[in-house]
């Protein structure tokens, strides 16, 4: 999702549902060498006709792969100062019974 698109959304939340909360999380990365932050999480929490809601864009640099033709071996290259971003839309929807965000599977809206 661009984002002028995301914009457009976030506006549209706001004039159709009373926002209950919003903010951005960093997404985390627990490696053997600590915990690396790989990208942003913003996020919307509203309720809506299918109950409690959570709309998350996550943002993540886009890592580029270089392989070299004599080895199998290709290196991740994380440049996290690149104008490059991959995006990702989820939506979650509260479980009282289990007391925990559960995603809603994007193919579930499929007619």
């Amino acid at each position: 999702m661009t984002t002028d698109k995301w914009e457009e959304t976030k506006e549209e939340l706001a004039r159709k549902f009373d926002i209950e909360s919003e903010g951005t999380e960093d997404l985390l990365l627990e490696k053997e060498d600590g915990t690396h932050k790989v990208g942003t999480a913003e996020f919307f929490i509203f309720q809506s006709p299918f109950g409690r809601t959570k709309l998350v864009r996550e943002t993540r640099p886009v890592i580029k792969y270089a392989a070299s033709h004599r080895s199998a071996i290709a290196d991740a290259e994380h440049d996290h100062d690149a104008p490059e971003f991959s995006y990702k839309i989820k939506v979650y929807k509260w479980v009282e019974s289990d007391d925990e965000w559960k995603e809603i599977d994007g193919g579930s809206f499929a007619k």
